[in-house]
């Protein structure tokens, strides 16, 4: 409050009231701040201000924290991920619409990927099934191989020619607690926007399941 009105000085009981903070922490900080330079006391008056001199500083200040503020958080991108499973193309896009730049949202995952907090999966549709990419068939149809399995599959379907694409998905692995606190601050606002039909939404879960259930990472499948 001293610094959205610093041309008023502000009673200490006017202080105690904007900050809802006991009488100890506020005497504390009003002397750390009036010990530095920035708050002072005219003689023989009870109430705070902020010095003239210390007025360019602490606008400087306020602007920078205006930038941070309005700066997207990485939380915002975990709930994300321990929401449901993305495809890579499809959660950088989501990113970039909220404001994240492509260079720091591969510098999370790299980050999500050390601490074991992201699974991924490599998945190879064939045929017809690329079409039904968005759809429950997709999800239900994927079968989990080998690497081994997985290289010799493609192999195949590139010497007789087969049309199939190669798409990577994300999943969060997150601890309950980073999960809990992650989602509440997306839900309100997006949760409606990330769900699906009810039948595609079963299926969908089901398959992120079955990516965390699998013992390596990344994760390979078939969808044909």
């Amino acid at each position: 409050m001293l610094t959205e009105r610093p041309d008023r000085p502000f009673s200490f009981d006017e202080i105690i009231d904007g900050l809802g903070a006991g009488e100890d922490r506020t005497i504390s900080a009003l002397t750390y701040l009036r010990d530095r330079g920035i708050l002072e006391q005219k003689p023989g008056s009870t109430k705070w201000r902020v010095r003239d001199e210390a007025i360019p500083a602490i606008e400087e200040m306020l602007s920078l924290i205006e930038i941070v503020k309005k700066r997207p958080s990485v939380s915002i991108l975990r709930g994300f991920l321990s929401f449901r499973p993305f495809r890579m193309g499809a959660f950088f896009g989501l990113a970039k619409k909220h404001g994240f730049t492509r260079n720091r949202v591969i510098h999370l995952l790299n980050r999500e990927r050390n601490r074991g907090h992201l699974r991924e999966a490599v998945i190879l549709l064939l045929g017809l099934q690329m079409s039904h990419l968005d759809s429950f068939r997709f999800y239900r149809r994927v079968t989990f191989v080998s690497p081994d399995e997985f290289r010799s599959f493609k192999a195949t379907c590139k010497a007789k020619g087969l049309d199939f694409v190669e798409e990577e998905f994300l999943v969060g692995q997150y601890p309950h607690a980073i999960a809990q606190r992650a989602q509440g601050r997306m839900e309100r606002d997006y949760h409606r926007s990330l769900m699906v039909n009810p039948s595609t939404w079963f299926f969908l879960q089901e398959f992120r399941k079955r990516i965390i259930r699998q013992p390596e990472n990344p994760v390979y499948g078939i969808c044909h």
